[in-house]
């Protein structure tokens, strides 16, 4: 009964505004097929001011400046480069765990004549390929709720910062209402609050099974919570906020913003988004669903 409840919903928002992307970008379905990941490194290229609005009291556009910079979970590298060529960092790595990433990268890099200060190399979350203390500051953008364990890739990056360094991370929590991760299919918010991970996968797989024009990787099964191991979506790790403030150790939180999903639709001056805002500030369990994302400033404990 529930799976057939799923579906129905599913199939309803295909004629709506909650329809699916037809893949994980937001590229247009026909662009989404052919575009190259040399594209796709121009596309995030143009697109490196949106990690910045999510900060709206801080300059960190202005702060990464004559910096060195880490960017964790790089993509295809063009935010990456345009942190040196529209954002004046001194230089820019951008660590990912898939070559042809790396290399979408690397060819945009050359293309604006800054590889000798952006470069690229491949990483895990349990080990970033550069020696202890050589980043001013690290920007890690819509990754963290991917990694197995976020506590590993943290320590990871705290590694590699300079004592007082700054880590710039944004990244949604898992319960938040529009975080479910399945925009390729549907985006009907708060799917995954109201139906089993089980269910979920096994009739998003049935839908794409009717859908071959949508060209995503099916699942076979949920991924599980990095600490519970209870059942989540599919390359996920289930963070929640008190999750991310017990991986933290070794920081000090320098700002934590919590974006609205009201603040991102109609914008933080809207009286809406700003007389709602007051339910980001309850517990944990009720606040989650109204989140758009964090946007949290790490500082590095000086020795």
């Amino acid at each position: 009964m529930k799976d057939r409840l799923l579906s129905a919903i599913i199939a309803a928002a295909q004629k709506t505004p909650f329809r699916g992307r037809g893949g994980y970008s937001s590229l247009p379905l026909d662009r989404q097929k052919t575009a190259t990941p040399e594209d796709k490194a121009e596309i995030e290229a143009k697109d490196v001011e949106r990690f910045f609005k999510f900060f709206p009291s801080r300059p960190v556009r202005q702060e990464i400046a004559g910096k060195s910079i880490l960017d964790f979970g790089s993509g295809y590298g063009g935010r990456t480069v345009g942190y040196v060529h529209t954002c004046e960092a001194l230089r820019a790595s951008g660590v990912e765990p898939f070559q042809t990433h790396i290399d979408a990268g690397a060819l945009l890099a050359r293309k604006r004549g800054l590889s000798d200060r952006v470069d690229f190399r491949l990483c895990t979350q349990d080990h970033i390929p550069y020696d202890d203390q050589s980043f001013d500051a690290a920007i890690t953008f819509d990754v963290l709720e991917h990694v197995k364990d976020p506590r590993v890739s943290l320590r990871e990056l705290h590694r590699v910062l300079k004592p007082d360094a700054l880590l710039y991370a944004v990244f949604p929590v898992y319960r938040g209402a529009i975080s479910h991760h399945l925009d390729y299919l549907t985006m009907v918010p708060a799917l995954h609050l109201a139906f089993s991970p089980e269910r979920i996968v096994r009739v998003t797989n049935r839908c794409l099974d009717a859908r071959p024009d949508i060209v995503v990787d099916r699942h076979d099964s949920p991924s599980a919570h990095f600490i519970t191991s209870k059942p989540i979506l599919p390359t996920l790790n289930g963070m929640g906020l008190k999750d991310f403030k017990n991986a933290i150790a070794g920081w000090d939180i320098e700002s934590l913003t919590l974006n609205s999903i009201l603040d991102i639709a109609l914008g933080r001056r809207s009286p809406i988004a700003r007389t709602t805002r007051f339910l980001t500030k309850a517990p944990p369990f009720f606040a989650e669903p109204f989140i758009f994302n964090v946007a949290a400033i790490l500082r590095k404990r000086a020795a």
